[in-house]
């Protein structure tokens, strides 16, 4: 089954291999793209909008580690899902569309 899609990437190409075999396909792929996104923007909200000293979950992507905010503008755990969740925002819009 062959997608007419805009994105020529080298996930839409995986997608589109895996769905030969029924496994998944390229709209399922994008919809948890983007509830993974939503997911993220919306632990990096309250992140944002907690007191320093309190508990927050990192807004990564997939990590659930729980840790105190030491500043305030932290809101990650490590520079590692900080770069993880801007470039998976990065992916999903296009561009660095501002929370």
């Amino acid at each position: 089954m062959n997608y007419t899609t805009t994105e020529d990437s080298e996930a839409a190409h995986l997608c589109e291999i895996y769905d030969d075999d029924g496994n998944s396909s390229y709209e399922d792929f994008i919809a948890e793209r983007e509830y993974g996104v939503a997911h993220d923007e919306r632990h990096y909200k309250l992140n944002k909008k907690a007191k320093v000293g309190t508990k927050i979950v990192c807004a990564g992507p997939k990590c659930n580690n729980r840790f105190v905010k030491k500043s305030y503008q932290q809101c990650f755990c490590c520079t590692r899902h900080k770069d993880q969740f801007w470039n998976r925002r990065e992916a999903h819009f296009g561009y660095r569309k501002p929370i």
